[in-house]
């Protein structure tokens, strides 16, 4: 019905965002979590090769979506950023925020993106959002320091970054980049976005 309703208001385009807060996906990769009770968990990923299916035959173009810097703690780790509770069928979780700069988030964020192509080579494109992955900690100084002498730039005093923004920036196109690289090797050929924060 919702298919149908898109296609009578003129409408041809949809991301679902399959990984947010929680994922929504059937993952094998062991950092996700994977809350049984989800409808796309549950169907072992049937639902959303269903929603695919239903889309293209109405010639909608479907992205699939995935948020890269935020999961559950219980199963991705601590961070020292933003942390949130929110609740999956009344039981509480919690995930958190974390940055570019902490370990393992760049390498699981192209992880999370080679794990959807392989799932659903059927997806018109992908869409990669880095939602707070920006935000600055101490331990990101020294990367910073780095870039700035790299990029003729003003280098850190304590944890005054002059240029922070535009290294941000530049963390974000990285790991861009290495997305982009990531599911282009594995021959996925499909349109590749991101959502841009502006509010900083």
């Amino acid at each position: 019905c919702l298919f149908d309703d898109m296609v009578a208001a003129g409408m041809n385009s949809l991301v679902m965002v399959i990984k947010w807060m929680t994922t929504g996906y059937t993952s094998r990769l062991p950092w996700l979590d994977q809350e049984p009770a989800n409808p796309a968990v549950a169907s072992d990923n049937d639902l959303i090769r269903f929603a695919l299916g239903e889309a293209h035959s109405r010639g909608i173009k479907v992205r699939l979506g995935a948020v890269v810097t935020q999961f559950v703690t219980a199963s991705y780790g601590e961070s020292p950023h933003r942390h949130f509770e929110i609740y999956v069928d009344q039981q509480p979780r919690y995930p958190a925020v974390f940055d570019l700069d902490m370990p393992h988030v760049v390498e699981r964020a192209v992880a999370v993106f080679e794990e959807i192509v392989e799932l659903f080579p059927q997806a018109d494109g992908l869409m990669v959002e880095i939602e707070g992955g920006d935000v600055f900690a101490p331990h990101r100084v020294e990367r910073y320091n780095c870039w700035a002498h790299e990029h003729d730039k003003p280098t850190a005093k304590d944890d005054n970054c002059p240029a922070y923004w535009e290294y941000a920036a530049f963390r974000r196109c990285q790991v861009l980049r290495a997305v982009e690289k990531a599911v282009r090797a594995k021959g996925y050929q499909g349109d590749l976005s991101t959502i841009c924060e502006v509010m900083n």
